[in-house]
């Protein structure tokens, strides 16, 4: 069993597990995944002719990084257990706070996400300062925008491994919120293998052949870390594909979808190179 797709064990759905989907299947590449043809600005449609950091050039002054990894996954249904098949990971070196994406038109660049990234930066130096704080909604509404950006740009860097849905980017694009099946947290980190920043971003696939039109529902993970603070974000076509990282709760701060609680930080316990290669793997 995969604790990670409980409802796919659970609910017993038979999987289509005929052809292996490759690295080229247009099912899992450009049918619900927005990779496309790498053309044009992801949210707006205008010429890519801007480069856009991923995380924000002012993270690349305060952090040495890296590298990032990206992994594609298809999932089979036995109709007993679920079998998950990885592909090779891919590793791309290179500090990921210097990541580029050329994915974002100069006016998207330098309008609405230049104001992300500037609302977000006071909400990240509190909370990598590891001093008690505690963020205001505002912080907490750009922290959420500038983390869903990033996982997006994440999942457009390799188009092999993208999996997050077209209707996400614009649902992004228009209200600057994360959508509704997206989850968001934040947590501390200590450790060795993830110090100065790393990244890692997990896309999946699965086909219900119950379906009458034999669907294909992506999902995917991008997890990354600003020591000593990281952050995990889900997302998924069918609420079915959600991860459950209960097992991680007590590393874990949700910040999407928003809670009543004040943010307070820090949070008492502290993810280790363990935890954290647990939860990188955890949909593998």
């Amino acid at each position: 069993m995969y604790p990670c797709i409980p409802s796919i064990d659970a609910g017993g759905w038979p999987v289509h597990f005929g052809a292996m989907p490759d690295q080229k299947n247009e099912e899992f590449s450009d049918g619900n995944a927005a990779a496309g043809d790498g053309k044009g600005c992801i949210y707006c449609g205008e010429a890519a002719v801007s480069d856009e950091h991923i995380f924000g050039k002012w993270l690349n002054k305060k952090r040495p990084a890296k590298n990032r990894t990206s992994t594609k996954l298809i999932v089979i249904n036995t109709g007993i257990h679920s079998i998950i098949q990885p592909r090779m990971p891919s590793t791309k070196n290179g500090g990921i706070f210097t990541t580029k994406s050329r994915r974002v038109c100069i006016s998207c660049n330098g309008g609405w996400l230049s104001k992300i990234q500037s609302a977000t930066k006071p909400a990240v130096e509190k909370l990598i300062s590891d001093e008690v704080v505690e963020l205001s909604p505002e912080e907490l509404v750009a922290l959420r925008a500038w983390a869903v950006n990033a996982s997006l740009l994440l999942d457009l860097s390799d188009a092999r491994t993208s999996a997050t849905l077209k209707s996400d980017f614009a649902h992004f694009y228009l209200h600057q919120t994360p959508p509704i099946r997206w989850r968001i947290w934040v947590g501390r980190y200590k450790g060795k293998e993830w110090v100065g920043g790393k990244s890692r971003h997990v896309g999946g696939a699965a086909k219900l052949i119950t379906e009458p039109d034999h669907s294909t529902y992506n999902f995917q993970l991008s997890i990354w870390n600003v020591d000593p603070v990281f952050f995990l974000v889900v997302s998924a076509h069918d609420d079915r594909y959600l991860p459950n990282f209960s097992r991680f709760e007590k590393f874990l701060k949700p910040i999407w979808p928003e809670q009543r609680a004040k943010f307070v930080w820090p949070t008492t316990f502290i993810a280790g190179d363990s935890e954290m290669e647990e939860m990188t793997r955890f949909m593998l």
